[in-house]
């Protein structure tokens, strides 16, 4: 009980830093945005591998329609469009997304071990999703 009370802290606490992060005019905001929103949404699979959170895949957006992925294909990334952390983004973060929608398909289906070998496949696309918007964010390119 104490962990889950500690976790749901956690959430509490990127959700109000997304908020400020939002309010804030910072360099590369969409970028640290992009990640406590990534990290929000694996939180909340994981929580739904444990019986804390119901979802359905039609929750998850595609990778095009979430808050990166338009941010990815719009205007506002044009700056980072030569960049080879930009490019090696796109896709570990369709596989975080199809992956992510799996998880939730096979967890609801009733079956739990294949859901949790596709979240471990989610993991290791999530890490790089991680590593490219670190990369961005700190200039590292």
């Amino acid at each position: 009980l104490r962990s889950v009370q500690a976790t749901r802290g956690v959430e509490t606490l990127l959700g109000n830093q997304l908020k400020q992060l939002m309010e804030q005019d910072i360099p590369n905001k969409i970028v640290k945005i992009a990640k406590v929103d990534h990290i929000i949404w694996k939180k909340r699979l994981a929580d739904m591998l444990v019986g804390l959170e119901t979802l359905r895949p039609d929750e998850l957006a595609s990778h095009e329609a979430c808050r990166l992925g338009k941010w990815y294909d719009g205007d506002a990334s044009r700056c980072y469009h030569g960049l080879a952390a930009f490019r090696d983004l796109e896709a570990p973060h369709a596989r975080v997304h199809t992956a992510a929608r799996d998880v939730v398909r096979l967890f609801n289906a009733g079956e739990r071990v294949t859901a949790m070998e596709e979240f471990r496949k989610l993991e290791a696309a999530s890490d790089a999703v991680v590593a490219g918007l670190d990369a961005l964010g700190d200039g590292q390119f």
